[in-house]
Protein backbone atom coordinates (compact mmCIF):
# COMPACT_ATOMS: atom_id res chain seq x y z
CA UNK A 1 0.00 0.00 0.00
CA UNK A 2 1.32 3.83 -0.46
CA UNK A 3 2.37 5.70 2.33
CA UNK A 4 -0.11 8.76 2.75
CA UNK A 5 1.89 11.39 2.60
CA UNK A 6 5.06 10.14 1.61
CA UNK A 7 7.13 9.04 -1.27
CA UNK A 8 7.26 5.86 0.14
CA UNK A 9 5.39 3.10 -1.85
CA UNK A 10 5.21 -0.62 -1.42
CA UNK A 11 4.97 -2.92 -4.13
CA UNK A 12 5.05 -6.50 -4.28
CA UNK A 13 7.13 -6.67 -0.97
CA UNK A 14 9.43 -4.02 -2.27
CA UNK A 15 9.76 -0.66 -1.01
CA UNK A 16 10.28 2.02 -3.38
CA UNK A 17 10.70 5.80 -3.52
CA UNK A 18 8.85 7.54 -6.45
CA UNK A 19 7.92 11.11 -7.77
CA UNK A 20 4.35 12.05 -7.24
CA UNK A 21 3.96 11.47 -11.00
CA UNK A 22 5.69 7.94 -11.32
CA UNK A 23 3.43 6.99 -8.20
CA UNK A 24 0.36 8.27 -9.97
CA UNK A 25 1.09 5.76 -12.54
CA UNK A 26 2.14 2.99 -10.71
CA UNK A 27 -0.89 2.75 -8.99
CA UNK A 28 -3.09 3.10 -12.53
CA UNK A 29 -1.18 -0.39 -13.27
CA UNK A 30 -0.35 -2.00 -10.04
CA UNK A 31 -3.39 -4.29 -9.92
CA UNK A 32 -3.73 -4.95 -13.98
CA UNK A 33 -2.61 -7.12 -15.90
CA UNK A 34 1.20 -7.15 -17.48
CA UNK A 35 2.02 -4.10 -19.73
CA UNK A 36 4.70 -3.44 -22.19
CA UNK A 37 7.45 -0.78 -21.82
CA UNK A 38 5.74 1.74 -23.79
CA UNK A 39 2.36 1.38 -22.19
CA UNK A 40 3.95 2.95 -18.75
CA UNK A 41 6.17 5.06 -21.11
CA UNK A 42 3.05 6.79 -22.97
CA UNK A 43 1.39 7.64 -19.34
CA UNK A 44 4.77 9.19 -18.07
CA UNK A 45 5.12 11.23 -21.27
CA UNK A 46 1.66 12.44 -21.07
CA UNK A 47 2.14 14.13 -17.82
CA UNK A 48 5.21 16.10 -18.82
CA UNK A 49 4.60 16.41 -22.38
CA UNK A 50 7.38 19.27 -22.04
CA UNK A 51 10.38 16.74 -21.16
CA UNK A 52 12.78 16.23 -23.96
CA UNK A 53 12.14 19.66 -25.48
CA UNK A 54 8.64 18.66 -25.66
CA UNK A 55 9.93 15.99 -28.47
CA UNK A 56 7.41 13.48 -26.24
CA UNK A 57 4.46 14.76 -27.55
CA UNK A 58 4.83 13.46 -30.59
CA UNK A 59 5.25 9.87 -29.85
CA UNK A 60 1.79 10.22 -27.67
CA UNK A 61 0.02 11.82 -30.35
CA UNK A 62 0.21 8.74 -33.40
CA UNK A 63 -1.63 7.35 -31.20
CA UNK A 64 0.37 3.70 -32.13
CA UNK A 65 2.78 1.19 -29.94
CA UNK A 66 6.58 1.68 -30.21
CA UNK A 67 9.29 -0.80 -28.68
CA UNK A 68 8.59 -4.67 -28.32
CA UNK A 69 5.31 -5.95 -27.18
CA UNK A 70 7.42 -7.86 -24.15
CA UNK A 71 4.92 -7.37 -21.10
CA UNK A 72 5.26 -7.95 -17.26
CA UNK A 73 3.84 -6.80 -14.58
CA UNK A 74 4.35 -3.03 -13.40
CA UNK A 75 6.57 -4.29 -10.25
CA UNK A 76 8.49 -6.54 -12.40
CA UNK A 77 9.32 -3.72 -14.42
CA UNK A 78 9.53 -1.19 -11.83
CA UNK A 79 12.14 -3.40 -10.22
CA UNK A 80 14.53 -4.00 -12.98
CA UNK A 81 14.68 -0.02 -14.05
CA UNK A 82 15.81 0.45 -10.17
CA UNK A 83 18.53 -2.02 -10.27
CA UNK A 84 20.13 0.05 -13.03
CA UNK A 85 20.32 2.91 -10.89
CA UNK A 86 22.77 4.12 -7.80
CA UNK A 87 19.91 4.84 -5.00
CA UNK A 88 22.33 7.10 -3.05
CA UNK A 89 22.42 9.17 -6.45
CA UNK A 90 18.77 9.40 -7.85
CA UNK A 91 17.10 9.61 -4.10
CA UNK A 92 13.60 8.36 -5.79
CA UNK A 93 12.50 7.54 -9.31
CA UNK A 94 11.68 10.33 -11.14
CA UNK A 95 9.76 10.22 -14.50
CA UNK A 96 13.11 10.99 -16.69
CA UNK A 97 14.78 7.99 -14.95
CA UNK A 98 12.19 5.99 -15.36
CA UNK A 99 11.56 6.27 -19.18
CA UNK A 100 15.24 5.61 -19.73
CA UNK A 101 15.28 2.69 -17.85
CA UNK A 102 12.71 1.12 -19.62
CA UNK A 103 13.84 2.09 -22.62
CA UNK A 104 17.38 0.49 -21.31
CA UNK A 105 15.45 -2.63 -20.70
CA UNK A 106 13.45 -2.87 -24.23
CA UNK A 107 16.27 -1.58 -26.58
CA UNK A 108 13.07 -1.38 -29.90
CA UNK A 109 11.34 1.23 -27.08
CA UNK A 110 15.15 3.51 -26.96
CA UNK A 111 15.35 3.23 -30.73
CA UNK A 112 12.02 4.39 -31.31
CA UNK A 113 12.28 7.52 -29.34
CA UNK A 114 15.15 8.12 -29.87
CA UNK A 115 14.92 8.54 -33.79
CA UNK A 116 14.27 11.94 -33.57
CA UNK A 117 16.32 12.49 -30.38
CA UNK A 118 13.99 12.19 -27.55
CA UNK A 119 16.10 10.49 -24.98
CA UNK A 120 18.87 12.54 -25.73
CA UNK A 121 17.25 15.02 -24.85
CA UNK A 122 16.18 13.79 -21.45
CA UNK A 123 19.70 12.62 -20.74
CA UNK A 124 20.75 16.45 -21.19
CA UNK A 125 18.18 17.28 -19.89
CA UNK A 126 19.42 15.40 -16.44
CA UNK A 127 22.56 16.58 -16.67
CA UNK A 128 21.52 20.47 -16.04
CA UNK A 129 18.97 19.54 -13.50
CA UNK A 130 21.48 16.94 -11.32
CA UNK A 131 24.99 18.56 -12.38
CA UNK A 132 26.48 15.71 -13.07
CA UNK A 133 26.15 13.32 -16.40
CA UNK A 134 23.54 10.73 -16.62
CA UNK A 135 26.00 7.39 -16.84
CA UNK A 136 27.42 9.08 -13.08
CA UNK A 137 23.38 8.06 -11.71
CA UNK A 138 23.79 4.52 -12.82
CA UNK A 139 24.91 1.19 -10.73
CA UNK A 140 27.41 -0.96 -12.45
CA UNK A 141 24.89 -3.49 -14.17
CA UNK A 142 23.39 -0.02 -15.01
CA UNK A 143 26.05 1.64 -16.60
CA UNK A 144 26.98 -1.60 -18.60
CA UNK A 145 23.44 -2.05 -19.67
CA UNK A 146 23.04 1.27 -20.62
CA UNK A 147 26.35 1.23 -23.05
CA UNK A 148 25.14 -2.12 -24.63
CA UNK A 149 22.41 -0.54 -26.18
CA UNK A 150 23.13 0.72 -29.62
CA UNK A 151 20.99 4.20 -29.26
CA UNK A 152 23.32 5.08 -26.44
CA UNK A 153 25.99 4.74 -27.43
CA UNK A 154 26.17 8.31 -29.01
CA UNK A 155 25.24 9.81 -25.34
CA UNK A 156 27.57 7.28 -23.47
CA UNK A 157 30.58 8.62 -25.87
CA UNK A 158 30.11 12.32 -25.06
CA UNK A 159 29.47 12.10 -21.42
CA UNK A 160 32.43 9.50 -21.17
CA UNK A 161 34.88 10.06 -23.26
CA UNK A 162 37.58 8.61 -20.97
CA UNK A 163 35.38 5.35 -20.38
CA UNK A 164 36.98 2.55 -22.41
CA UNK A 165 34.31 0.77 -24.52
CA UNK A 166 34.10 -1.87 -27.12
CA UNK A 167 31.93 -0.92 -29.47
CA UNK A 168 29.06 -3.62 -30.81
CA UNK A 169 30.32 -3.68 -33.81
CA UNK A 170 33.95 -4.51 -33.35
CA UNK A 171 34.94 -7.61 -34.97
CA UNK A 172 36.19 -10.92 -33.32
CA UNK A 173 39.67 -10.29 -34.66
CA UNK A 174 39.67 -6.82 -32.43
CA UNK A 175 38.38 -7.97 -29.98
CA UNK A 176 41.05 -11.20 -29.94
CA UNK A 177 43.82 -8.20 -30.88
CA UNK A 178 42.99 -6.16 -27.62
CA UNK A 179 42.92 -8.98 -24.92
CA UNK A 180 44.25 -12.52 -24.21
CA UNK A 181 41.68 -15.22 -24.15
CA UNK A 182 41.87 -15.48 -20.67
CA UNK A 183 41.14 -11.48 -20.12
CA UNK A 184 38.49 -12.10 -22.89
CA UNK A 185 36.50 -14.85 -21.24
CA UNK A 186 36.36 -14.65 -17.54
CA UNK A 187 34.37 -17.43 -16.10
CA UNK A 188 34.47 -19.91 -19.81
CA UNK A 189 36.72 -22.30 -18.29
CA UNK A 190 36.43 -25.67 -19.93
CA UNK A 191 34.29 -24.61 -23.16
CA UNK A 192 35.57 -24.24 -26.37
CA UNK A 193 33.90 -21.55 -28.80
CA UNK A 194 34.27 -19.91 -32.00
CA UNK A 195 35.77 -16.68 -32.38
CA UNK A 196 33.00 -15.43 -33.03
CA UNK A 197 31.41 -16.60 -30.09
CA UNK A 198 33.69 -15.10 -27.80
CA UNK A 199 33.74 -11.72 -29.66
CA UNK A 200 29.78 -12.00 -28.34
CA UNK A 201 30.43 -13.04 -24.90
CA UNK A 202 33.12 -10.55 -24.40
CA UNK A 203 30.20 -7.62 -25.48
CA UNK A 204 27.69 -8.73 -23.63
CA UNK A 205 29.84 -9.74 -19.96
CA UNK A 206 29.08 -9.02 -17.32
CA UNK A 207 25.76 -8.27 -17.79
CA UNK A 208 22.76 -10.36 -17.25
CA UNK A 209 20.46 -10.88 -20.57
CA UNK A 210 18.20 -12.89 -22.12
CA UNK A 211 18.75 -15.29 -25.00
CA UNK A 212 17.39 -13.26 -27.36
CA UNK A 213 20.39 -10.43 -27.18
CA UNK A 214 22.57 -13.38 -27.54
CA UNK A 215 20.52 -14.38 -30.87
CA UNK A 216 20.49 -10.84 -31.89
CA UNK A 217 24.41 -10.23 -31.36
CA UNK A 218 25.16 -13.88 -33.47
CA UNK A 219 22.47 -12.83 -36.59
CA UNK A 220 24.88 -9.25 -36.07
CA UNK A 221 28.11 -11.54 -36.71
CA UNK A 222 26.58 -13.88 -38.98
CA UNK A 223 24.29 -11.93 -41.39
CA UNK A 224 25.37 -14.70 -43.83
CA UNK A 225 23.56 -17.80 -42.13
CA UNK A 226 21.07 -19.63 -43.25
CA UNK A 227 21.51 -18.41 -46.79
CA UNK A 228 20.98 -14.53 -45.81
CA UNK A 229 17.93 -15.55 -44.22
CA UNK A 230 19.57 -13.78 -41.18
CA UNK A 231 19.51 -10.76 -42.27
CA UNK A 232 15.55 -10.67 -42.17
CA UNK A 233 15.32 -11.82 -38.80
CA UNK A 234 14.18 -8.50 -36.89
CA UNK A 235 14.88 -7.45 -33.55
CA UNK A 236 11.12 -7.60 -32.93
CA UNK A 237 11.30 -11.17 -33.79
CA UNK A 238 13.11 -12.06 -30.55
CA UNK A 239 12.17 -8.62 -28.22
CA UNK A 240 9.48 -11.03 -25.93
CA UNK A 241 11.15 -14.38 -25.73
CA UNK A 242 12.67 -15.15 -22.82
CA UNK A 243 12.12 -12.90 -19.46
CA UNK A 244 14.82 -15.21 -17.42
CA UNK A 245 17.82 -12.40 -17.06
CA UNK A 246 21.62 -14.40 -16.80
CA UNK A 247 24.66 -14.12 -17.73
CA UNK A 248 25.69 -14.75 -21.39
CA UNK A 249 28.51 -17.69 -19.82
CA UNK A 250 25.35 -19.48 -18.04
CA UNK A 251 23.72 -19.27 -20.90
CA UNK A 252 26.48 -20.78 -23.04
CA UNK A 253 27.26 -23.37 -20.54
CA UNK A 254 23.78 -24.37 -20.71
CA UNK A 255 24.29 -24.79 -24.86
CA UNK A 256 27.58 -26.64 -24.37
CA UNK A 257 25.83 -29.43 -22.41
CA UNK A 258 23.23 -29.69 -25.51
CA UNK A 259 26.38 -31.08 -27.54
CA UNK A 260 28.35 -33.63 -27.90
CA UNK A 261 31.84 -32.41 -27.92
CA UNK A 262 33.44 -35.88 -29.77
CA UNK A 263 31.45 -35.10 -32.72
CA UNK A 264 31.32 -30.97 -31.78
CA UNK A 265 34.64 -29.87 -30.52
CA UNK A 266 34.05 -26.17 -31.06
CA UNK A 267 30.85 -24.29 -30.16
CA UNK A 268 30.08 -21.84 -33.29
CA UNK A 269 27.49 -19.47 -33.59
CA UNK A 270 24.75 -21.39 -35.28
CA UNK A 271 25.06 -24.12 -32.64
CA UNK A 272 24.39 -21.48 -29.95
CA UNK A 273 21.40 -20.29 -31.85
CA UNK A 274 20.33 -23.79 -32.32
CA UNK A 275 20.75 -24.76 -28.66
CA UNK A 276 19.17 -21.97 -27.74
CA UNK A 277 16.33 -22.59 -29.67
CA UNK A 278 16.20 -26.16 -28.19
CA UNK A 279 15.96 -24.36 -25.14
CA UNK A 280 13.09 -22.00 -25.76
CA UNK A 281 9.96 -23.17 -27.58
CA UNK A 282 8.92 -19.63 -28.11
CA UNK A 283 12.15 -18.75 -29.72
CA UNK A 284 12.24 -21.65 -31.53
CA UNK A 285 8.44 -21.17 -32.79
CA UNK A 286 9.71 -17.92 -34.49
CA UNK A 287 12.78 -18.92 -36.16
CA UNK A 288 10.45 -22.05 -37.65
CA UNK A 289 8.40 -19.71 -38.89
CA UNK A 290 10.71 -17.41 -40.62
CA UNK A 291 12.13 -20.22 -42.49
CA UNK A 292 15.56 -19.53 -40.63
CA UNK A 293 15.96 -22.24 -39.07
CA UNK A 294 14.93 -25.10 -41.41
CA UNK A 295 17.70 -23.20 -43.31
CA UNK A 296 20.52 -23.21 -40.99
CA UNK A 297 20.03 -26.82 -40.20
CA UNK A 298 20.69 -27.52 -43.64
CA UNK A 299 23.85 -26.09 -43.51
CA UNK A 300 25.06 -28.05 -40.93
CA UNK A 301 27.51 -31.13 -42.45
CA UNK A 302 25.69 -33.87 -40.23
CA UNK A 303 21.70 -33.89 -38.82
CA UNK A 304 20.91 -31.60 -35.61
CA UNK A 305 20.69 -34.76 -34.17
CA UNK A 306 23.52 -37.20 -34.56
CA UNK A 307 25.56 -33.66 -32.87
CA UNK A 308 23.32 -33.95 -29.87
CA UNK A 309 24.41 -34.99 -25.95
CA UNK A 310 22.04 -36.95 -24.46
CA UNK A 311 20.20 -34.10 -22.86
CA UNK A 312 19.91 -32.05 -26.06
CA UNK A 313 18.12 -35.37 -27.77
CA UNK A 314 15.98 -35.52 -24.96
CA UNK A 315 15.19 -32.04 -25.39
CA UNK A 316 14.76 -32.47 -29.10
CA UNK A 317 12.00 -35.15 -28.80
CA UNK A 318 10.23 -32.95 -26.24
CA UNK A 319 6.43 -32.52 -26.82
CA UNK A 320 7.54 -28.77 -27.01
CA UNK A 321 9.57 -29.35 -30.41
CA UNK A 322 7.89 -27.97 -33.12
CA UNK A 323 9.59 -29.51 -36.41
CA UNK A 324 9.58 -33.11 -37.65
CA UNK A 325 12.30 -33.47 -40.23
CA UNK A 326 14.75 -35.70 -41.05
CA UNK A 327 16.99 -36.03 -37.85
CA UNK A 328 13.96 -35.41 -35.57
CA UNK A 329 12.79 -38.12 -33.88
CA UNK A 330 9.08 -38.93 -33.80
CA UNK A 331 6.80 -38.60 -30.55
CA UNK A 332 6.67 -41.46 -28.72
Amino acid sequence: MAESGSDQFELDGNTYRFSRVVKEVVTQLRYGPPVSAWEITERLIKRHIDYGGGMGARFVAQARSFGSPEKHTVAEWMQYVLSLYDERKIGKLYTRVVILGLCIWDRMLGKDLNKNGFLDALVEELKQRSGSSYDRLLSPHGLESWKSREWALKATTAESKDTPHVSPEASPKQTQQAETEEELLPGLEGLVLSESVKAVAKRLSPLEVKLGDIVQELLREHDHYAGGKAKQIKDEDLGIIEIRLQRVRDWLYEVNSLFNHKIVPVIEGKHVILGLSLLRPDLKARLVASGFLDALEDELEQPLSSLLSQKGLEMLASPASLRRGPGYPPHG
